[in-house]
This record gives structure tokens, C-alpha cells and sequence, in this order.
């Protein structure tokens, strides 16, 4: 199998932050439609984050939000990794809400802190989203808005991941 490592080191920061989280991977274990489904009925989340490091992931972006947003309509859905440099394509044609740009873990967090604020994509505060750097979104005016560079963690605080999460 294959080591999600930006995906690790990213929920071992939410945990040192307050936050917990479930890993799917779908990378390794290649679920079929009915097995999303059933598995994302059992978890029932208030917040999805995919992980995209490839381009080849855009399909199976598609895909899984397209699912998500049927079976939540008002959670929101994160897409981070190399995919979210093509953001306007990922935000126009998917079911995504919000793309992290570049290092993940100090934005994520942050969006888990405004999530807090607003629970559904209903309650979206602009203002607010424009404040976290390192996001993509479509704003008010139905345009593409980027925050800028995400903060990136300082070398002293990343720790090594905890791969029994895997």
C-alpha cells in the first residue's frame, strides 16, 4: 500500500489542535459506489476533506463529491493535494466548496475553526474564508477568490505521522 503521508502529517496536526478525524482510503482499497455510500451513511461527516496529490485523482473528486453532495447536501467538502493548482476546475465542475492551496495543515484547521462558526455551506461568510490563506473558493460575485499563500508549519513543529491511522 501506499503511505498518505501529506494526509497524515495533516490529521496528526488536527489532533494536536483538538480535532479528530477518520482516514477512507480510497487510494488502496478501490470501494465500489454502493461501498461509499454505505460507508459514508455510517460515518455521516459535518466535514469532508479529500486528499488529491495527482491529477489522476480529478475523476474520483468527481465522483465522491458528486455522492457526498447527494447524501449531505449541506456539508462542507474540502479537496486539498496537486490537484487544488487547477482549482477553478475543481470548484466549477465538482461538488467541492473550498480547495487548500499548498501545505495543508495550518489553513485545514483553520477552516475547521470557521466551520465551527458556520455548520452547513448555507451559513458562508466571506469576509471570514478571506481571512485563512492558502484557500480557494468561488465568492459572492460567483468568481474564483484565492487567499494567498498558506502559512506553512515551522520545520520545529511537524511531527512524524502516525501511521497506524492508516
Amino acid at each position: 500500500p501506499v503511505w498518505p503521508l501529506g494526509l497524515l502529517r495533516l490529521t496528526t496536526w488536527m489532533e494536536e489542535n483538538g480535532y479528530s478525524s477518520d482516514i477512507y482510503d480510497i487510494y488502496n482499497l478501490r470501494p465500489s459506489y454502493e461501498e461509499l455510500k454505505r460507508v459514508f451513511k455510517e460515518i455521516n461527516p459535518t466535514v469532508v476533506g479529500l486528499s488529491a496529490p495527482l491529477t489522476h485523482c480529478y475523476p474520483n473528486v468527481k465522483r465522491i463529491t458528486k455522492i457526498l453532495r447527494e447524501l449531505f447536501p449541506d456539508i462542507w467538502i474540502v479537496v486539498g493535494g496537486h490537484l487544488t493548482g487547477s482549482a477553478n476546475v475543481v470548484l466549477n465542475k465538482t461538488e467541492t466548496d473550498i480547495c487548500v492551496v499548498g501545505d495543508g495543515e495550518i489553513p485545514f484547521v483553520k477552516l475547521l475553526d470557521y466551520f465551527k462558526l458556520h455548520p452547513t455551506r448555507r451559513q458562508l461568510d466571506y469576509t471570514g474564508l478571506c481571512q485563512i490563506k492558502g484557500l480557494a473558493f468561488i465568492d459572492e460575485n460567483n468568481k474564483i477568490k484565492v487567499t494567498g499563500n498558506a502559512e506553512q508549519l515551522p520545520a520545529s513543529e511537524m511531527q512524524n505521522p502516525d501511521l497506524d491511522k492508516h
